[in-house]
């Protein structure tokens, strides 16, 4: 017969779902802290407020990430890109902010940013049709976590699915499900 986790498996769980909260809530913190830092910039810069592709100008139009990148302000070029500016822009003369970048030996952590983001023309090909979600991986942590969280015998429960289906049958089992779906 199945029977509950012990207590001590129980509060091991919780100490999971501790930690996993901790590492969720410091990533969002930074997600939050790089979307103020965006909008400070895009105000400074007197682009539309929250628009990461949203341009400057009539005449002489520019972008955000343009403007980023002739600042040789690497870390707001990969924020930028992050949130979704459009590295395919081109402004009034015609220019891509990689090319603002290529164009300058002191723009080398620029570079980088766009390949390692795989917004350059040289960033393999199958790295350019990936999404955005696909490109950027999780947070610094993840793994070592989630490799510790398998590896942790409090945390694996046994599965009760086959022994709940000997003494309930199918039927009884899909209403068990259906009446736990209800709840």
């Amino acid at each position: 017969m199945c029977q509950s986790p012990p207590e001590s498996a129980t509060i091991a769980i919780t100490g999971v779902q501790r930690k996993m909260n901790k590492i969720v809530s410091k990533h969002q913190r930074e997600l939050n802290k790089a979307r103020q830092q965006i909008g400070l910039f895009l105000k400074a810069n007197k682009f539309p407020n929250g628009d990461t592709n949203g341009k400057k100008g009539v005449i002489f139009v520019t972008f955000p990430l343009h403007e980023a990148v002739k600042q040789n302000n690497a870390y707001m070029t990969s924020k930028l890109l992050l949130f979704g500016a459009d590295p395919t822009l081109r402004d009034t003369w015609g220019r891509t902010a990689y090319d603002y970048a290529k164009g300058k030996a002191t723009h080398d952590q620029i570079l980088k940013v766009f390949q390692l983001s795989g917004h350059s023309p040289f960033a393999p090909l199958h790295k350019r049709c990936l999404s955005q979600l696909q490109r950027h991986p999780p947070p610094r942590g993840f793994e070592d976590f989630f490799a510790k969280l398998a590896r942790d015998p409090l945390v694996q429960v046994p599965n009760c699915e086959a022994q709940w289906l000997e003494e309930l049958g199918a039927k009884g089992l899909r209403k068990l499900k259906a009446k736990d779906a209800k709840v």
